[in-house]
């Protein structure tokens, strides 16, 4: 099939590249909708190049395996790269989502474990990580926060606490929201995870305090090093993060955002700079 328009009135449903219109999915096989039962990833594509695709396999992979759902033997990273190229001709600037649901019938008890995916993309209109020269204005979500257990470290589509913390940071007008967890650690923001520069070293919560594994936070703790940084995991509270001279978030669609004020507090931006700049350095 030809794209007539655009890549982003098309998508991919288990190989068959076909218009957005034209989707259908029969609701008994649909357990995406009825359970939230599967996961998605968010890929950034620069220049027709999937950037991070192998860290973005290794967690959808990881998710799969904890959800047993069954992998089918031809899925690899060099497999989503050939998905995402015939989606978007190989070119341009996208970001893609990645949906993957296990393909069953039954309730809460699915009679298979085989799965369908589903490829969409938007455009984007930056070939690279954009600085955020005026900085986000966050603060505590105070709405909901988030369980710490070995389900919390995966991306799957039952995302609740985060639109309800979407929802608060959208009535007060903050930038952003910073969630707790249940025992009051902070974990991640709505949509990204976090680093504090606190006494020279650049801190993020371990998986165990309810994060996401973000595939952007783990490249962070691989490249933050060669800039003579000390990258270490640590739980955090509210008081350290105020504490700190420097607040980052991080995700695989904007690459790192500076935090310029939380609460009552400002941060400064001397390490920012350089740190995106290094991570646009390894563009794919």
């Amino acid at each position: 099939m030809q794209l007539k328009n655009t890549a982003d009135h098309y998508c991919l449903f288990n190989k068959q590249l076909l218009p957005i219109s034209e989707l259908s999915i029969p609701l008994q096989f649909n357990r995406a909708f009825r359970y939230g039962d599967g996961l998605f990833e968010t890929i950034r594509v620069i220049d027709g190049h999937p950037q991070l695709l192998s860290k973005h396999w290794d967690r959808l992979r990881n998710g799969m395996q904890f959800l047993q759902v069954a992998i089918p033997e031809e899925w690899s990273a060099n497999f989503w790269q050939q998905q995402i190229g015939r989606l978007t001709a190989d070119t341009g600037n996208w970001r893609i989502r990645l949906s993957v649901f296990r393909q069953a019938a039954g309730l809460y008890t699915p009679n298979s474990n085989h799965c369908n995916f589903l490829l969409e993309c938007m455009p984007l209109p930056n070939d690279r990580y954009e600085p955020n020269l005026e900085g986000l204005n966050i603060h505590i979500c105070q709405s909901i926060r988030l369980s710490t257990h070995a389900l919390s470290q995966h991306k799957t589509l039952n995302a609740l606490p985060y639109v309800l913390a979407g929802l608060e940071k959208q009535k007060n007008g903050w930038d952003d929201a910073l969630l707790l967890n249940e025992q009051g650690q902070v974990a991640e923001a709505c949509s990204s995870n976090i680093f504090l520069l606190l006494n020279g070293e650049l801190l993020t919560p371990p998986l165990t305090d309810g994060c996401v594994a973000g595939v952007m936070r783990r490249h962070i703790l691989e490249v933050a090093p060669q800039l003579g940084l000390v990258v270490r995991e640590a739980s955090l509270s509210i008081e350290q993060i105020e504490q700190g001279e420097e607040l980052f978030l991080s995700n695989a669609i904007q690459g790192i955002k500076w935090v310029k004020q939380l609460n009552n507090r400002t941060f400064g931006q001397n390490l920012y700079p350089k740190l995106l700049q290094q991570i646009n350095l390894r563009i794919e």
